[in-house]
């Protein structure tokens, strides 16, 4: 993580192991709401939230170009802070990123329950299907990023959701987070 050197990502300072034997990591200082936040409060444009995923896509890619698949992109990951009075969108947490050509990970909590932001994964994610998270999930989170921003809802409708991952799934969830299974989804 710390080869990440690009200016649409958060750079990573410092990672280890505590005490405790928890992994850490330090991160730069991003100054700035979540890309949504932004867009909304800011009343950008069409064509200013486009730019802003731009910036976010070529984030992206740079990872991508040093092996490493994000996994858990959404707009809470996507921070916006201004340089030089102009929006800087900046990739954070890249705590359950994966290396490219890794086979499926160890990084289920629960058995088929894969770690991320359900409503951004991709679908492939949400199945736990591990081996095929790739680039592709990475890419298809961004792309229901786009149309939240340029929409202000998110593609996918409820139903979808439940029949994309299945009931089972959310309740290990709703488990995890001591919520009923409907709060996941917003019923």
């Amino acid at each position: 993580l710390t080869s990440l050197d690009h200016e649409h990502i958060a750079k990573v300072l410092d990672g280890g192991t505590n005490d405790e034997g928890s992994l850490f990591g330090g991160m730069e200082l991003v100054d700035g709401p979540p890309i949504t936040r932004f867009a909304s409060e800011r009343r950008l444009s069409i064509e200013d939230r486009i730019h802003l995923v731009r910036q976010v896509c070529v984030g992206v890619a740079h990872a991508h170009l040093k092996g490493l698949v994000h996994r858990d992109l959404k707009p809470a990951n996507v921070l916006v802070c201004e340089r030089d009075g102009a929006p800087l969108a900046k990739i954070i947490d890249f705590g359950i990123a994966k290396l490219i050509g890794q086979g499926p990970s160890t990084m289920d909590t629960l058995p088929g329950a894969p770690l991320g932001t359900i409503e951004y994964m991709s679908p492939e994610q949400a199945q736990g299907l591990l081996g095929l998270v790739d680039q592709r999930s990475d890419i298809y989170s961004v792309g229901v990023m786009l149309y939240e921003l340029l929409t202000g809802q998110l593609p996918r409708t409820r139903q979808a959701i439940l029949e994309s991952v299945g009931p089972r799934f959310l309740e290990q969830m709703a488990a995890r987070r001591i919520a009923p299974p409907s709060s996941l989804l917003g019923l």
